[in-house]
């Protein structure tokens, strides 16, 4: 409830507990939402295991640079 007040954009928050994935929760959203092979863009400053972890957890999208001139 308290990420709820304090979160000022958008509604739909998602939480794991310790011992989940996050990078598995990110894989139920894109396939919850008929996007497990959408295309996915990636800022430039996330961190390479970040990115990583995701495309191992859902690896059918099609994931590109969600930088300046992509």
């Amino acid at each position: 409830m308290r990420a709820r007040e304090l979160i000022r954009i958008g509604r739909d928050i998602r939480i794991w507990q310790e011992d989940d994935s996050p990078y598995q929760k990110i894989a139920e959203i894109l396939n919850g939402g008929g996007a497990s092979s959408a295309r996915v863009g990636i800022d430039g400053s996330v961190r390479f295991f970040v990115f990583d972890r995701v495309r191992t957890a859902a690896p059918k999208a099609d994931y590109v640079s969600a930088g300046d001139g992509a």
